[in-house]
């Protein structure tokens, strides 16, 4: 018989990946995984679990559940990132894209060695304030502040989108 982790160990998908599927459609973790499998076959299923993690951090946002909001926004950078066929063609929804990626890449990118500068640690001890206040707004847009900085051919991508 195979358990979950074995079952994990032989899927495409991460565990927050997973765990996203289920927390979105109401199901078991193993559910999940079958159902996240059958959706990486087709181009429509892979922008449908964009969308599940997208849903998924909206819905922490709304229940201001920054930590769950920063994990959520780190599993999209890896989606995306794994999967660039996912990547917006339309520029107002790649920008939003980019918004809801900015946590999770701020908080990668603030681990860099790059990230030491006094302006990028107070930017990060922001960040780290508005995650305690819950301020789920706050930690998005200091995020995406702190990524620019850090990242100045993003900002050049932006303003193509834009």
């Amino acid at each position: 018989m195979l358990s979950l982790q074995d079952c994990l160990d032989l899927a495409d998908l991460t565990e927050s990946e997973i765990t996203s599927i289920a927390k979105h459609e109401h199901i078991p973790p193993i559910v999940a995984l079958e159902l996240g499998q059958q959706l990486l076959r087709t181009p429509e299923g892979l922008k449908k679990l964009r969308q599940f993690l997208v849903d998924d951090i909206a819905a922490a946002r709304a229940r201001h559940n920054c930590r769950q909001c920063e994990r959520f926004s780190q599993t999209l950078e890896q989606y995306i990132e794994g999967h660039p066929e996912c990547r917006e063609a339309d520029s107002a929804r790649a920008l939003r894209l980019l918004e809801l990626v900015a946590i999770g890449q701020a908080q990668r990118m603030g681990k860099s060695p790059d990230a030491t500068s006094a302006a990028h640690r107070d930017s990060l001890a922001s960040i780290e304030d508005a995650k305690r206040r819950d301020d789920c707004c706050a930690c998005m847009r200091l995020s995406r502040e702190l990524v620019r900085a850090l990242d100045p051919g993003d900002e050049e991508a932006d303003q193509e989108q834009g």
